[in-house]
């Protein structure tokens, strides 16, 4: 045997090329029908090719790179592996989300009714897809009448009319909510005057008291006695009063929570405690909260609540309160078919709801047209004034009814016995007629026999009977037409009754006029005046 014999082997086998691959960017986010480009590194091998593939989408690919397209929404998986080193891949995960969009932004409340000085907070609901932001501005179209706070949607009322406030989203300015903002005269709360006596609300610090004056044989004036007053005072457990009504010989007061008090006569239940027993002091009307505005006149009360609906009782005859036959109503009741209203007014046997679209609702008597629709028929039914839009107040006389739409122009109705409508007849109108000859209004007032107006230029303005000089003018002449009443500027609030007359300065000194046989002008005396005279015991 042979020791230098040679044995064949076969050669060592080399080791694989090891494949690294990278793929950039690991991770990404895009929305549906966008395309992302991926890019690939491969180290290692001298072969980079890779072969490329995804969970879901499309993918678009060419060599070193690939296009995905995210074809719906959710998460996916793309994937680049090594030609030449199969083990060797990386991936990349791409979350796809729905399109950013804002497809609607809501406001709530959907209509707003504020007295000058009032606020209100706004919300926004704003429905988006993918990542769009839910962040709104807040803008006004008319900053003289609300203002409202570009962040938050605090909303200030700032004189009588309407403007609209938008959420417009800051993601797509096309994209907006609206809201009507009503804003109405402190006049149809700060000051009110019955047959033959008068109410106001007077802020005291921390909040605000009702303050009556005037006849008290039915407790009218909320004192706990029958006896006549010729100055102001306090009314009994009013020291949270938010609004106040004068009634023909009753007197509401809306507290600042939401629910209403009573007191005076109650001979056809208007004081809604479900008796007909007068009070002369205050008593709770069952069944209501949430009420916003309140509204006397003649033996019927109204309440307006914040979700629109309107409540009446009391009086019933002429159908003021509703279909309950002519009965008196001795609880609130709901009137049907009011569900958006902003404002109320009581007439002398008529009512009036001023909704949220500008238009006015009438129902009760109409012998004369004060329903304004353009017949002499009663009816229980609340049924639209005829040709009324943009109207922001609303007021109701004896038989006559007036509204003041938001630039101003003042518009009557009804019986025009001395001229109640201004319109220079004496003519009665079945329909609103404009009162001419006067400047742009912040206010009305509707009196048994009288209007008043208060102007933009803080000017009071009267017109029709005036046989106790409830005109203020100096005389006791009937007028037609409308004229300023003297010596009278800076008037925040008006009212009217059937024979005098009571406003508040910005100054908060009241004044009054006209007959004061049972001290219902408040200056200490029982001679009634053709002048405005100062409320004892008023302002500062």
């Amino acid at each position: 045997m042979r020791d230098d014999v040679a044995i064949e082997t076969d050669p060592p086998t080399l080791p694989a090329p090891s494949a690294v691959v990278t793929v950039e960017p690991g991770e990404a986010r895009l929305e549906v029908g966008g395309t992302l480009e991926l890019r690939v590194s491969v180290e290692g091998t001298d072969d980079v090719s890779v072969v490329w593939s995804a969970s879901g989408g499309a993918l678009d690919a060419v060599g070193g790179s690939a296009a995905f397209t995210g074809v719906e929404a959710g998460v996916f998986t793309v994937t680049a592996t090594s030609v030449a080193d199969p083990g060797g891949s990386a991936s990349a995960t791409v979350t796809v989300v729905p399109v950013s969009a804002v497809a609607a932004v809501e406001v709530q409340p959907a209509s707003l009714y504020l007295v000058e000085g009032g606020t209100s907070a706004l919300a926004a609901t704003v429905t988006t897809t993918g990542d769009a932001s839910s962040e709104v501005a807040w803008l006004t179209s008319d900053a003289s009448v609300a203002t409202v706070d570009e962040t938050d949607g605090t909303v200030v009322a700032v004189g009588p009319g309407r403007a609209t406030v938008r959420a417009v989203s800051v993601a797509d300015t096309g994209v907006e909510g609206r809201v009507e903002v009503t804003v109405g005269s402190v006049s149809n709360t700060w000051v009110s005057v019955g047959d033959e006596h008068s109410t106001i609300r007077d802020a005291v610090p921390g909040g605000a008291v009702a303050r009556a004056w005037g006849s008290n044989a039915l407790g009218q004036l909320g004192d706990g006695t029958t006896t006549d007053r010729s100055e102001p005072v306090a009314v009994l457990d009013t020291d949270e009063t938010e609004a106040v009504a004068a009634g023909g010989r009753h007197t509401l007061v809306l507290r600042d929570d939401g629910k209403v008090v009573a007191f005076g006569d109650n001979y056809a239940g208007q004081l809604g405690d479900g008796t007909i027993v007068d009070r002369a002091q205050p008593v709770a009307v069952p069944g209501l909260s949430g009420v916003v505005a309140v509204a006397a006149r003649g033996g019927h009360s109204l309440a307006l609540r914040e979700d629109g609906t309107v409540w009446a009782w009391g009086a019933n005859a002429d159908l003021q309160a509703g279909p309950s036959g002519g009965d008196a109503v001795l609880r609130p009741a709901a009137v049907p078919g009011v569900s958006d209203a902003i404002a109320v007014a009581a007439g002398g046997l008529h009512s009036l709801a001023l909704l949220a679209d500008g238009t006015v609702l009438a129902w009760g008597a109409n012998a004369l047209g004060q329903l304004g629709d353009g017949t002499t028929e009663g009816r229980a039914e609340p049924r639209p004034v005829h040709g009324l839009e943009g109207i922001v107040a609303v007021a109701g006389g004896g038989r006559h009814s007036l509204a003041l739409a938001s630039d101003g122009t003042v518009y009557a109705w009804g019986s025009n016995g001395s001229g109640r409508l201004g319109d220079g007849t004496t003519e009665p109108r079945l329909v609103p007629v404009p009162v001419p000859g006067l400047g742009p209004a912040r206010a009305v007032a509707a009196g048994g026999l009288h209007s008043l107006a208060l102007g933009r230029d803080g000017r009071v303005y009267a017109w029709g009977d005036n046989a106790w000089g409830q005109l203020g003018d100096g005389t006791t002449d009937d007028r037609a037409s409308a004229g300023a009443v003297a010596d009278l500027a800076n008037v925040r609030a008006i009212s009217a009754a059937w024979r005098h007359s009571l406003v508040l300065g910005d100054d908060g000194v009241a004044r009054a006029w006209g007959d004061n046989a049972f001290g219902q002008l408040g200056d200490g005396t029982t001679v009634s005046r053709s002048q405005p005279v100062i409320v004892g015991a008023s302002g500062p």
